[in-house]
């Protein structure tokens, strides 16, 4: 399997991040675009094995970016947490 390694940098003062690309000790610099004609199944832009999909996805997530389902599903965890410590507190204080 040949190595790909991703460093990713947050970029707050114009809103993004910067992904760093290093294959077999280069630095990729650009990606190619070609034209496919309809109908025609057109190049991954990027083929990763799992690993390193998972790398990827660790150091995005790093870097302050969530999966917008579970940014909601966030909040819900905080609430039902915050219910469940009110319930130990009646249940159990109230002995």
């Amino acid at each position: 399997m040949t190595q790909i390694d991703f460093f990713v940098n947050n970029v707050p003062h114009w809103d993004g991040i910067d992904i760093y690309i290093r294959h077999c000790g280069a630095w990729v610099n650009d990606f190619e675009c070609v034209q496919v004609r309809e109908g025609e199944v057109p190049p991954a832009a990027l083929r990763l094995p799992y690993c390193q999909a998972q790398e990827l996805m660790d150091r995005l997530y790093a870097a302050g970016l969530r999966p917008t389902e579970q940014r909601d599903s966030a909040g819900a965890l905080s609430a039902t947490e915050r219910h469940l410590q009110d319930m130990r507190r009646l249940v159990f204080d109230g002995e």
